[in-house]
């Protein structure tokens, strides 16, 4: 059989500890990349001067830019919800 000594557990272990080292940076690195992306993409929105609203397959608001909380006429907190029927 194989012996395993002490010195290759040990390598090993490094080894394995390294590889969680890479992973864990690779996944720092990501989740940087997209909470910069949902930046990106959340200015985009609120700048846009188009109204933008985003609803829940009943119909009911669950966000708005400013140009679609605008539409609506009032804060947008008060329409969170509901439906958009009742709110346009």
């Amino acid at each position: 059989g194989v012996e395993t000594t002490a010195a290759t557990t040990a390598d090993e272990i490094a080894a394995l500890a390294a590889s969680f080292d890479r992973l864990e940076r690779d996944l720092a690195r990501k989740r940087a990349q997209l909470r910069a992306a949902l930046a990106r993409l959340d200015d985009l929105v609120r700048s846009t001067p188009d109204p933008l609203l985003t609803l829940d397959g009943a119909g009911c608001l669950l966000s708005a830019n400013p140009a679609g909380e605008t539409l609506l006429g009032a804060p947008l907190a008060e329409r969170l919800g509901h439906p958009i029927a009742t709110s346009i």
